[in-house]
């Protein structure tokens, strides 16, 4: 297949500005930019390099001479840039002529603002310049750059413009580039081939008949389309690149120099085309072999086998088929010659791969077993000699390993040793992956430990991890897990020693702190802390108060304040829950309970304390330093708008996709700003802990008025009903968990407290953690014939999701006269009619809105259906939200695998700013709506004296 067949050709990448010779120097006279000029056209004429040579050396000289408010000045270096440039594609070693292109070029767009004529130009040639940075030195930073540019200059390009199609194609050979760079194995990249299509398909539009240049537009729009098919097998993408092919050979007519690659390139197409006839011929000239045993035969279908899988890669729905037809063949030749079944190991191992991945998500162990056959197959097909033997040893070995670890079974996790024994003796030294077989091999002989508890294996385990580390620089991205492994290594060999052993013990907390020093991501550097947490405070290690604080400082990187809400959920739902609780417990422990309290508060409700931080006072601060009071006001500003900005989806337009680019890069360079002006800040004196998590002291000033109690479990799965457990009926459940929840939790504390029952209880505020959250603290107690005994009799509960919340100062006084929003939903629960007349009875139709009732500004479905065109503000907290009411099931029923996130729409509006909320823990029937309405708005309008008080005067 061709080269061009199978990438995008880019037009000529750089447009240059040349300026007026007039503009430059007086007709005539001979200056060095004038002489540069001549010498630059002269070159494009001869080719001859001593031509381009002196121009650059004259430009230089001339632009040292030239001053920056020369109207010209951007011209000059864009042509200095150009020159550069076209010497780095003639001489191709002089990376430093490309580096100084894009550095003057980077100059030009500063100084030719939004609104010149040229900047679009100039934006096309920065684009080019960054593409051939990323061909030469492969960084997807570069890539990634050049498709925004290349979006800029579309923006301000009108499309009658000569150079719009060649924008257009360029930007597609970067998404092409794209796609090709990350490779098939990334499922969700195929947008960037769906986009070097669509800006394909406008090219093509843009260059019709006699367009010089609409035989590549064809030519590239098929080469796409014939990439895609490879990838998603449809027949309609092939039917198109043939008739796109004869299109462009139609326009390369002999003696057109690219005639022959149009011959191949639907030639190839042809072929692909055919390629279930090849599977078809070869599978019949296999069954001849079976029966006549004729080896033309089989060579032939083995052949036609090969040419089959070309055209059904690992996305084509055949892929699968295709590969287990040539492994077969390839087997049965190997059977009947003994002869070497070279060239399919890769394909083997990609499929192994691809199935390793499903087995990983859905468990299914015949999948697990499937991987072992086709890794099994590729080593069978790589001789000892050939440098992928390593790779397909240690292939097969972690497959093994992973199915012990499934199944425990001893002759899995032998043969895996034997192997990364094997691949380890075929890498030298110097070998790139000689320090991940030396750790393959080392978690290997740990687990082999564990069964036998063979003194002399976890001690070659532990040397092995050693020689990895050796190998491995301070800076390499994997001496994290290297370290991680050597300290559960040790720790294996401190429970193999005992108590008395103090060495190994405080080697791993000390390789587990290393680990924590090195270059990592946060999810990692977030699972490196928790298992030195872990294994310190179960072996009572002084390290583990250090360790659970390091864990608890990466949650607020893992929704780190640049992503928007979505993608900071999902990250804080990856095994985080319980952190905190664990840190509380052991601060409990070793007896230091203020800090048990920092550690719930630091680590519980991440997502949402990160939205109180932006939305802090900053009044002291501006008063001790006015102009890091606005900084930090405005980042905080800022970054709460783009937490609700939207992600590109496979509709948005390129204006679309321009703009969340942009706003992207914006608000991740925001999240640094954010975080070197807390640096700053926190250098002023009397502002050392500014926006820290809270100490003890601050959070008690909130238990003043009413008691605050954390709830925090022993053991959550103490707490859980076995699936076996019989109960008579769910009520009697339920009330099992309601004296449950009194015996052990509630009346402690009442008694602790002091608290006796009255007809005027005190309040109590209890914070819940992990299972807690989800059970009925307020309604703990006995409940028998004749004998009560419940919480409601001593106390007036309350709950908070964190004390942090209750910290916001009070809102100011408002003179707006009370308004209150009731919002029903008819259709649907019909008995919320009811429920808003018990509302009307308690609130004066003045102070009253009504949504979803008729005669009301929009029903509720109407205001839901337009809420994606509407532009809210969320710069701003409600201001003067006092209460909300919420008469719906499961309002306050959070994230049961984040319970500590406190993901309820009752938390929301609490952290949104309304003083109190009424929500309910589970499903309620729509009948009983009107009935708790009645008794809540009846109890809530009542004055001192027990009269009903009219809202209209307050």
């Amino acid at each position: 297949m061709s080269e061009e067949q199978s990438s995008s050709v880019r037009d000529n990448p750089i447009q240059p500005v040349l300026p007026k010779p007039g503009n430059i120097e007086p007709e005539g006279d001979e200056t060095l930019l004038a002489s540069a000029a001549k010498l630059i056209r002269r070159f494009h004429t001869s080719g001859k390099l001593d031509d381009l040579e002196e121009a650059i050396k004259l430009m230089q000289e001339g632009i040292a001479k030239t001053s920056v408010q020369d109207p010209n000045f951007a011209d000059i270096l864009n042509n200095l840039a150009n020159g550069l440039l076209t010497r780095f594609e003639y001489q191709g070693s002089e990376g430093a002529d490309l580096d100084e292109a894009i550095s003057l070029l980077r100059q030009v767009l500063k100084l030719r603002p939004p609104s010149n004529q040229n900047r679009a130009e100039f934006l096309n040639n920065l684009a080019a310049a960054v593409s051939i940075l990323f061909e030469q030195r492969g960084d997807i930073l570069d890539l990634d750059e050049a498709i925004l540019l290349y979006r800029q200059a579309i923006q301000l390009t009108p499309p009658s413009h000569p150079y719009y199609a060649s924008t257009l194609n360029n930007l597609a050979a970067s998404f092409f580039a794209r796609f090709e760079q990350q490779g098939d194995s990334q499922q969700g990249e195929i947008s960037d081939l769906d986009e070097a299509l669509s800006s394909h398909r406008q090219a093509l539009k843009l260059r019709p008949p006699p367009h010089p240049y609409r035989s590549n537009s064809l030519n590239n729009l098929a080469s796409a389309l014939f990439t895609r098919f490879k990838q998603l097998g449809k027949g309609a993408d092939l039917d198109e690149v043939i008739s796109l092919h004869r299109k462009a050979l139609e326009l390369r007519l002999p003696p057109h120099t690219n005639r022959p690659q149009s011959l191949n390139n639907l030639a190839n197409a042809l072929e692909a085309r055919s390629h279930c006839s090849l599977n078809n011929l070869a599978s019949a000239l296999f069954i001849r072999f079976e029966e006549r045993g004729a080896d033309l035969d089989l060579d032939e279908a083995i052949s036609l086998y090969r040419r089959a899988l070309e055209f059904t890669p690992s996305r084509h729905p055949d892929h699968a088929t295709s590969l287990n037809n040539l492994a077969n063949a390839l087997f049965t030749r190997f059977e009947s010659r003994g002869e070497g079944l070279d060239n399919r190991p890769i394909s083997l191992n990609n499929l192994a791969y691809a199935l390793s991945i499903r087995f990983e998500q859905q468990n299914n162990h015949s999948d697990l077993d499937e991987v072992i056959s086709l890794h099994r197959q590729a080593l069978n097909l790589t001789p000892p000699t050939y440098p992928e033997h390593a790779s397909s040893l240690n292939n097969l070995a972690n497959a093994l390993f992973t199915k012990f670890k499934h199944q425990y079974g001893g002759s899995y996790l032998d043969e895996a040793i034997l192997l990364h024994r094997q691949a380890l003796e075929l890498m030298p030294s110097v070998h790139p992956n000689r320090s991940k077989s030396l750790n393959n091999l080392a978690n290997a002989l740990r687990f082999r430990f564990k069964l036998q508890g063979e003194d002399l294996v976890l001690d070659e385990a532990i040397s092995l991890d050693k020689q990895a580390l050796e190998l491995l620089p301070p800076s390499h991205p994997r001496r994290f897990i290297t370290l991680g492994n050597l300290a559960l290594h040790h720790i294996a060999a401190h429970k193999r020693l005992g108590a008395d052993d103090t060495t190994h013990l405080q080697q791993s907390m000390s390789l587990f702190s290393q680990s924590l020093k090195s270059t990592q991501p946060p999810l990692e550097r977030f699972y490196t802390a928790r298992m030195w947490a872990e294994n310190a405070d179960l072996l009572q290690h002084s390290s583990a108060l250090e360790a659970y604080e390091a864990a608890l400082h990466v949650l607020p990187q893992l929704g780190a304040l640049n992503l928007n809400i979505e993608l900071r959920q999902k990250l804080l739902t990856r095994e985080t829950d319980g952190i905190a609780r664990e840190a509380a417990k052991y601060a409990i422990h070793i007896g230091q309970l203020g800090k048990s309290v920092e550690y719930l508060e630091t680590g519980r409700g991440v997502f949402w304390s990160q939205f109180l931080r932006l939305r802090s006072p900053f009044d002291r601060l501006q008063q001790k330093n006015p102009k890091l009071g606005d900084d930090i006001r405005r980042i905080a500003s800022e970054l709460e708008r783009g937490s609700h900005r939207d992600i590109p989806n496979s509709d948005s337009s390129n204006r679309q996709r321009l703009t969340l680019e942009e706003e992207a890069k914006y608000f991740e360079q925001l999240s640094k700003d954010w975080s070197e002006t807390l640096d700053k800040i926190r250098k002023l004196e009397g502002f050392e802990d500014f926006l820290c998590p809270q100490s003890l002291s601050t959070l008690q000033t909130v238990a003043q008025q009413h008691p605050i109690v954390y709830l925090v479990a022993n053991d959550d799965r103490g707490m859980r009903v076995e699936s076996g457990s019989a109960y008579r009926s769910s009520s009697d459940l339920f009330r099992t968990v309601l004296e449950f929840l009194w015996d052990e939790a509630v009346k402690p504390v009442i008694d602790f407290m002091g608290f006796q029952k009255s007809d005027a209880p005190p309040m109590l505020k209890w914070c819940p953690t992990g299972l807690f959250t989800f059970l009925p603290i307020h309604a703990a107690g006995r409940y028998q014939e004749g004998l009560t005994d419940c919480a409601s009799e001593y106390i007036i509960s309350s709950y908070t999701p964190t004390i942090g919340v209750l910290l916001s100062p009070d809102p100011i006084p408002s003179p707006e006269k009370f308004k209150m929003l009731a919002v029903i939903q008819s259709r649907s629960l019909p008995s919320t009619v009811q429920e808003l007349e018990k509302i009307e009875q308690y609130v004066s139709s003045e102070a009253l809105i009504k949504f979803g009732v008729s005669g009301a500004p929009a029903s509720v479905e109407a205001v839901a259906s337009s809420l994606s065109a509407v532009s809210v503000d969320y710069e701003e907290a409600v201001p003067n939200g006092s209460l909300a009411f919420l008469s719906a099931c499961e309002t306050a029923k959070g994230d049961e695998k984040i319970p500590d996130e406190a993901m309820s729409l009752a938390a929301s509006l609490l952290f949104s700013g309304f003083r109190s909320v009424v929500a309910t823990m589970w499903k309620m029937w729509d009948t009983d709506g009107p009935v708790v309405a009645d008794a809540f708005y009846k109890e809530l309008f009542k004055g001192p004296d027990g009269v009903l008080v009219a809202t209209r005067h307050h």
